[in-house]
């Protein structure tokens, strides 16, 4: 579908859309190790782009930042003033915070060329010991229990990463409005070029119905007053307190996918870009009150997948984070997988706060089943059973909270009822919504894979083939 310049909804040649794993990255996480570029030679004024410099924070304090790039201030007649706006990435946190800031907020580092020197010295000494792991041939592998890290950019090398930084180093949409909620943007979205050339959107206005989006609020209320549905399309599958999930096939609702997609890359940053919506299922979470359903989040899941993941995507718009509404999806996620009898686990790589967020649930999880048990012993195999996470994940998470001993020349499990109430209660959700299975009306898709090896029999078996 073809759209005018004006409009916004997506067109059937429109970029590839971001499908893939989790939640937005750490703030604490860095940009880059690399040294920065030299500043441009060829400028149109003021500071020089790449520039490092100090802007000012929003506490009023001077940080050390990047100069991205830069903008002219013009007058009322569209002319130069002279004077710049200036996108900044400051060090030392994540891309999310690169932000436009004015010349008065900004000025030229009397130690950039130290931080230049710096920058230089780390590359070669990470080139170096490098070099010399290669010589040794690895470092030698040790058994044991550890907890799986990804970084957020895991699977891209340093050539994919820096041209990924380099085409969406700059916000192209400063703010997105969505039903009664407007939010600032944290990271680029390829957006259809009928809709987007190289210029700074200020506001993109997306009906939170069918998600189609508008650079004009006028655009978008005339498109509103012409749509017939006051919810996603789609199956309901749930409905409960005030929370509707819907089940969406990518292959049936390709459009309004794709515009999921658009919207989500807005607030997630290395994602991997798919063309083809039809291999996912959608899950699309909504608040309902009298005037309708208004979009909180969603998660995307492939059909059948070989790894088994039973989550792509997750997203919870900012509006709503930590107001527990990303547990709630993540343990609807897990209520799906006990329904079909298999185990499931997050697509890789996850973010920091992906971690995080996973990490939070299964404890919570986890410890609740621990804290109920009553019989002689538990494996992590029954852990495994009653919840359906990844006995990979159960042995992480167990192990992180200092749960998993070595004792007789075998791996057992150690509790302590005061810890386990302790953790529980830590971890135990007071806030949010929480899934009750009793109201999930739905049926798993079904699947033609002759031996599907993530049931929870087929884990069993395997488990009992390994001891034998």
């Amino acid at each position: 579908m073809a759209a005018a310049a004006a409009a916004a909804s997506s067109a059937a040649a429109a970029p590839p859309v971001p499908i893939a794993s989790a939640v937005a990255p750490a703030p604490g996480a860095p940009r880059s190790s690399k040294k920065p570029k030299k500043p441009e030679k060829e400028d149109i004024g003021g500071i020089p782009t790449n520039s490092l410099v100090l802007a000012k924070w929003r506490d009023g304090s001077w940080r050390r930042a990047t100069l991205l790039h830069k903008q002219h201030i013009r007058d009322g007649a569209g002319e130069p003033t002279g004077r710049f706006n200036y996108y900044v990435h400051y060090d030392d946190f994540n891309r999310r915070m690169d932000t436009w800031v004015n010349s008065d907020n900004v000025k030229e580092d009397p130690d950039a060329a130290l931080r230049e020197a710096e920058a230089e010295r780390k590359e070669k000494e990470d080139v170096r010991v490098e070099k010399r792991q290669r010589e040794d041939g690895g470092t030698e592998e040790i058994a044991t229990f550890l907890e799986e890290q990804h970084g957020e950019a895991e699977g891209m090398d340093e050539a994919a990463l820096r041209e990924h930084e380099e085409v969406t180093k700059v916000k192209n949409v400063n703010f997105v409005e969505i039903g009664r909620h407007r939010m600032e943007t944290w990271y680029f979205s390829p957006l259809p070029k009928e809709l987007w050339q190289d210029e700074i959107i200020d506001t993109l206005y997306f009906h939170e119905h069918s998600l189609r989006f508008f650079k004009h609020k006028a655009e978008m209320l005339r498109h509103a007053a012409k749509w017939p549905l006051k919810h996603p399309p789609g199956d309901e599958v749930y409905r409960h307190q005030g929370m509707a999930v819907f089940e969406l096939d990518g292959a049936k609702e390709k459009e309004y996918c794709q515009n999921l997609s658009y919207l989500a890359k807005f607030f997630l940053d290395h994602k991997t870009l798919q063309w083809d919506v039809d291999p996912f299922l959608f899950y699309v979470f909504t608040e309902y009150d009298e005037f309708g359903y208004h979009f909180v989040g969603y998660y995307s899941k492939e059909k059948y997948c070989d790894a088994g993941y039973n989550l792509a995507c997750i997203l919870a718009l900012p509006c709503f984070q930590r107001r527990g509404f990303g547990r709630f999806i993540i343990q609807f996620s897990y209520e799906l997988s006990r329904k079909e009898r298999r185990v499931g686990s997050p697509e890789k790589p996850l973010s920091d706060l992906g971690q995080l967020s996973y990490r939070a649930y299964w404890t919570w999880v986890l410890f609740g089943v621990l804290r109920r048990f009553q019989g002689p012993e538990l494996s992590i195999m029954d852990l495994v059973r009653i919840t359906s996470i990844k006995p990979e994940d159960v042995m992480a998470t167990l192990q992180y909270h200092g749960l998993i001993k070595y004792y007789n020349g075998t791996y057992v499990l150690c509790t302590d009822p005061a810890l386990v109430e302790a953790k529980f209660q830590k971890y135990n959700n007071k806030k949010g919504p929480v899934v009750d299975p009793s109201k999930l009306h739905w049926a798993p898709y079904p699947i033609t894979v002759k031996r599907d090896k993530w049931t929870i029999r087929a884990k069993l078996q395997a488990r009992t083939e390994e001891e034998m």
